[in-house]
């Protein structure tokens, strides 16, 4: 368990916001205003001011960093996936051009893998 501490949150009303959060399991199972609860079992960590959002999903992306969705080549989807991640998008929908149907099933075969 980890108790994330000295961080600042966008409220609903887009306000910044002092706060925590706490992971349990990779997951967010908590999270508040204001000072931290005292949890015994809990690692803390200190994110010294830092601003925290909530991930991006982003609806329409034909790739990034250098590689394409469109290009039929999973290694340059997988270098565009990770480059969203790094940037803060969890979630992506990965946009293909018009094109004949031959090449969409290409481009969407390259896709499979990474759908996980």
């Amino acid at each position: 368990m980890r108790l994330l501490t000295n961080l600042q949150w966008l409220d609903a009303d887009g306000a910044l916001a002092d706060g925590w959060i706490l992971i349990e399991s990779d997951r967010i199972s908590d999270c508040g205003h204001g000072a931290a609860p005292q949890l015994a079992e809990a690692t803390v960590e200190s994110l010294e001011g830092a601003i925290v959002l909530p991930g991006f999903i982003d609806l329409h992306c034909h790739g990034g960093g250098g590689g394409s969705y469109l290009s039929g080549s999973t290694e340059e989807a997988h270098q565009a996936a990770l480059t969203h991640r790094r940037h803060g998008t969890t979630t992506s929908l990965a946009s293909l051009a018009s094109a004949s149907h031959g090449d969409l099933l290409r481009q969407i075969e390259a896709l499979l893998p990474l759908v996980a």
